[in-house]
């Protein structure tokens, strides 16, 4: 998957090495495994100049240590700049996206990368629209 990011030219060849040690170390730190066949492997470098999503549809699962035991098919790789805020918030985003089932089916269905760009696009235009339209709670 970081090999993918040096074919499109997200990052330099020569930083192949460096983001996919950023990704093991942060994977040391803690499972990225979600739950439900689901992983979000991530990590911030300085050789990222531009934060990048890799999604990868596996025909067999791994362990990424999910709280429910199951093998991961579905691995998200995201690739931030050295940028806590930016990371986080694309992470929490992410997350919003995955929790939801329907989502997940349609992304797990598709199988092609413009469609799931847009599956995603609109799951969180969604998102957002929802909580723009929230009443405010008055006290």
């Amino acid at each position: 998957m970081v090999h993918n990011l040096v074919e499109t030219g997200k990052i330099k060849p020569e930083a192949e090495a460096t983001l996919l040690q950023a990704i093991m170390d942060r994977e040391a730190q803690g499972p990225t495994g979600i739950a439900d066949g689901i992983a979000l492997p991530h990590a911030k470098a300085d050789c990222v100049s531009e934060s990048a999503l890799v999604i990868a549809k596996l025909a067999q699962g791994l362990d990424f240590a999910a709280p429910d035991g199951k093998p991961c098919d579905l691995v998200f790789l995201l690739a931030s700049v050295n940028d806590g805020n930016a990371h986080l918030n694309v992470i929490g985003r992410l997350g919003l996206i995955l929790n939801d089932p329907e989502n997940v089916k349609h992304i797990r269905e598709c199988n092609d990368p413009y469609r799931m760009v847009e599956i995603i696009a609109h799951a969180e235009k969604h998102f957002i629209t929802d909580a723009n339209s929230a009443t405010p709670v008055q006290a």
